[in-house]
């Protein structure tokens, strides 16, 4: 008997529609998709066994898992791209709004009433909410990728990186194809490297780092490097819970034909190696 998954979604139903067909393609038997805020329909571990079991004894359809796994991965950048939209274009109109009226009551007030010491105070927190919530909705999904491609996007994220961590970052541009990338060219690579960045600042120890980027029509490839205390690849890929993110990057690398190599062992730092062949996904 297959060792049992348990698989819980809270999410949107379109998107939950899309797991379970996912689920079901890549040769699962779904019996059950309980959501998180429906105490009527939660199961426990016991049940979980039940709800969602091993490969069915039918062949995998993987081209077909494929294709709704990127369905998936489109719906959630959708998503976070909404959210983000909301926190700058609501919340944030909302905080300028009740910054201007803090500005006009700690004018109003007089130079020396203790009332107006306390204003300003309200007012600097108030700001340095603004700009957590603009960097919120930047980590997001960043306007700069939509509107602008990958290229601002990456040095846009590698000097928010470097200003927040203090580690050096260094960014590269060798890519000498002068359209603009597919969008789910950019948005894996973009990812990819947000995710790369997080483990450097987690796990790597590094003093410094470097994203390059480089390749013609095509083939495009992406390097980011760090001088850290490394790690035993086979290990790390072997285990579960220290896999640091490199299974879904190899999985949306994957959804566009893209492969990933990682080099490394302890004391010599690491080496991610991205390559995606642009001729094939070019519409």
């Amino acid at each position: 008997m297959p060792t049992p998954v348990i698989f819980v979604v809270e999410a949107l139903p379109e998107i939950r529609e899309v797991a379970v067909g996912a689920l079901v393609s890549a040769g699962f038997r779904v019996l059950a998709m309980p959501t998180l805020d429906d105490p009527e329909h939660q199961i426990g571990n016991a049940e979980a066994s039940e709800a969602v079991q091993g490969p069915a004894d039918r062949p995998r359809d993987e081209p077909s898992a494929l294709a709704l796994t990127g369905r998936l991965f489109r719906l959630q950048e959708d998503e976070l791209r909404r959210l983000a939209r909301d926190l700058h274009d609501v919340m944030g109109q909302q905080i300028a709004v009740l910054l201007l009226e803090l500005i006009r009551l700690e004018d109003r007030l007089p130079i020396d009433d203790d009332g107006r010491d306390i204003v300003r105070t309200i007012r600097h927190s108030v700001s340095r909410l603004a700009n957590e919530v603009h960097r919120t909705a930047r980590a997001l999904r960043p306007p700069a990728l939509d509107d602008l491609g990958l290229r601002p996007a990456l040095a846009q994220i590698t000097e928010d990186w470097r200003r927040s961590t203090g580690i050096a970052c260094a960014f590269e541009w060798r890519l000498t194809a002068t359209s603009r990338l597919p969008s789910d060219v950019e948005t894996v690579i973009y990812r990819a490297v947000q995710e790369a960045l997080t483990n450097v600042q987690k796990h790597a120890r590094a003093p410094l780092v470097s994203v390059a980027v480089a390749g013609n029509a095509d083939d495009l490839e992406v390097i980011i490097e760090d001088s850290g205390i490394g790690f035993d690849v086979e290990f790390v890929l072997a285990n579960a819970a220290r896999r640091l993110g490199l299974v879904g990057m190899r999985e949306r690398l994957s959804l566009v034909g893209g492969t990933l190599t990682i080099q490394s062992a302890p004391g010599r730092g690491t080496a991610l190696r991205l390559r995606i062949p642009l001729t094939r996904t070019q519409p």
